[in-house]
């Protein structure tokens, strides 16, 4: 009898291992591992979260940027100055009567505030290239008009590397009455100041 009890005690306890309930406990460890993979996605998540929010300053920074930008232009538009900005270049007409004394090259006082707002234009791209072109009216002669548009040209380049602007960034050209953006004589023949006026001029394009 004794011998059939312990038989008996071993078959019990075969049943109890076999149980659900013992499959239920050795699958515990992988809830274990889900809680785990949740806290791994949790953490994940926040990475991304900062990620963002460094990105969303980034944007923040190039909107002031540009901002200011527009700012300037406005200025330099409220001021009479001709503006004309496109994806890849800011160009700027600038008559010469305000820049130059009559056939003189040297810059005019009163230009220089105009001349500092766009400077600071050309320093806020980092990698800005411009260059400045003279134009003359048609009174004088062709070779004449030429050097003298030459030179006014240089003129503002040597304005613009006294004033932070890298030289080397900066090239130049004489058109004389070239390319004339207006008559200089009226439909009659008679002279056209108004038409002259406009035709005296430097453009600056700035390359972003």
């Amino acid at each position: 009898m004794h011998r059939r009890a312990i038989v008996g005690f071993v078959f019990v306890l075969s049943l109890v291992f076999a149980s659900p309930a013992g499959h239920a406990q050795t699958e515990k460890p992988a809830a274990l591992d889900l809680i785990y993979t949740s806290v791994d996605l949790k953490y994940s998540s926040e990475d991304l979260s900062g990620g963002a929010q460094t990105l969303q300053g980034k944007n923040q920074g190039t909107d002031g940027s540009t901002s200011a930008l527009q700012s300037q232009i406005v200025d330099l538009v409220a001021k009479g100055v001709d503006v004309k900005e496109t994806a890849t270049e800011v160009k700027i007409n600038l008559l010469g009567d305000i820049l130059f004394d009559f056939d003189k090259a040297d810059i005019r006082a009163v230009a220089e505030p105009t001349l500092a707002q766009i400077a600071k234009m050309i320093a806020s791209y980092s990698k800005a290239s411009v260059l400045i072109e003279g134009y003359t009216d048609a009174k004088g002669s062709e070779s004449y008009n030429a050097k003298l548009s030459d030179r006014r040209a240089v003129s503002v380049k040597n304005w613009f590397a006294k004033h932070g602007i890298a030289a080397n960034s900066i090239k130049t050209h004489g058109w004389g009455a070239a390319k004339p953006v207006a008559p200089n004589t009226k439909p009659d023949g008679s002279d056209d100041p108004e038409g002259r006026q406009k035709n005296r001029r430097v453009e600056i394009t700035i390359k972003k």
